[in-house]
């Protein structure tokens, strides 16, 4: 039998209690360079109350199934060995359009659960962002930064020293850390490497949520051959302008030619004072491969490129006024993801 944790809450009030929490964080980011199936990862520090995984995948268009192990290894002292518990199953099953969550303990399966505030939200040939976050009493899952299900506690998770994923998956990343918000992420708005998923360009998206601190945007492109700049403009009504001049509060503009990236606002329809200084020098390259990420504080945008920061930009109107977002110029999108993070700049780590 299991040691089941049994908790008060109802699963709307964990999922609520959970937005609430503050407290600082560390951050490991493993960007995974082969995304070949079975993947295996010991954990560096035990799982507890707020730690966080973040799994983005792709599922292959003839997918039948695909799991993810919370493990721990406890030493059998009859057969003087190492046997794995599996902690928390979760199982996507696409031909019964299920997701199956269990328990291995002392060699046997504990009693499946399948029940989820919404339907399966896993689909073959397409991306997805898939959250684990921790709780005293229980597991809450999200997918896609809509909550799904939870899994009350059987095994306690500071027990849980690796993470095995198996099945029909492709891996792009997974990412531990503590946060203070869930779901962590809004959702991720673009993945050109998805077939299925055609772009437009240049790209816009307009906001369902006004911005805030911790409000984090990274873009992954690669800049044209030729190119001679590009632009990224966070863009709000103006009462006073026309519908096509809104006020872009905050322009990022890397300069190939020029070999600087100005930053600026256009407000009620005039120009501010240019800002080009940076830390560092331009690390646009053309025919290279970037990861731009805008992050949000109190008083400032912070840019990091390739997990660097490389400048920072003082609010001149409040982020709270941007309503959507572009990317246009000399370069070609590969994914954009929106969420609110706890770290910057994203640490990046090649397994």
């Amino acid at each position: 039998m299991f040691p089941v944790l049994k908790g008060d809450n109802t699963e709307f009030d964990l999922a609520c209690e959970a937005i609430e929490y503050s407290f600082p964080t560390d951050s490991e980011a493993y960007y995974i360079s082969d995304s070949k199936v079975p993947y295996y990862h010991k954990l560096n520090n035990p799982l507890m109350i707020k730690s966080s995984i973040l799994v983005n995948g792709f599922i292959p268009p003839v997918a039948q199934r695909f799991s993810l192990d919370l493990s721990t290894h406890i030493y059998d002292k009859f057969n003087n060995k190492k046997t794995e518990e599996i902690v928390f199953h979760f199982n996507p099953r696409f031909e019964q359009n299920c997701v199956v969550r269990n328990s291995y303990f002392n060699g046997e399966w504990g009693q499946e659960e399948v029940h989820a505030t919404k339907k399966n939200p896993f689909k073959r040939g397409q991306m997805f962002i898939m959250e684990i976050y921790v709780m005293k009493s229980e597991y809450l899952v999200s997918v896609n930064g809509v909550h799904f299900c939870s899994f009350v506690h059987r095994i306690q998770p500071s027990s849980v020293d690796s993470i095995h994923i198996n099945g029909d998956v492709q891996l792009l990343k997974l990412e531990l850390s503590k946060r203070e918000m869930y779901p962590s992420t809004e959702r991720t708005l673009l993945l050109v490497d998805d077939p299925h998923n055609k772009m437009l360009f240049p790209f816009y998206h307009e906001l369902k949520y006004p911005i805030m601190e911790k409000w984090d945007l990274t873009i992954t492109g690669t800049i044209l051959e030729f190119a001679d700049r590009f632009v990224v403009d966070f863009c709000g009504a103006c009462d006073k302008c026309t519908r096509s001049h809104k006020n872009i509060i905050f322009h990022l503009n890397p300069r190939l030619t020029q070999n600087y990236v100005a930053r600026n606002s256009y407000l009620h329809e005039q120009w501010g004072l240019e800002e080009s200084h940076a830390i560092q020098r331009n690390p646009f390259m053309r025919g290279q491969t970037f990861i731009l990420e805008i992050f949000v504080t109190a008083s400032d945008y912070m840019i990091s490129v390739n997990g660097v920061h490389f400048c920072s930009y003082q609010h001149r109107f409040p982020p709270s006024a941007v309503e959507s977002f572009e990317v246009r110029g000399d370069v070609a999108l590969k994914r954009i993801d929106l969420c609110r993070k706890d770290t910057y700049p994203t640490k990046k780590e090649t397994l």
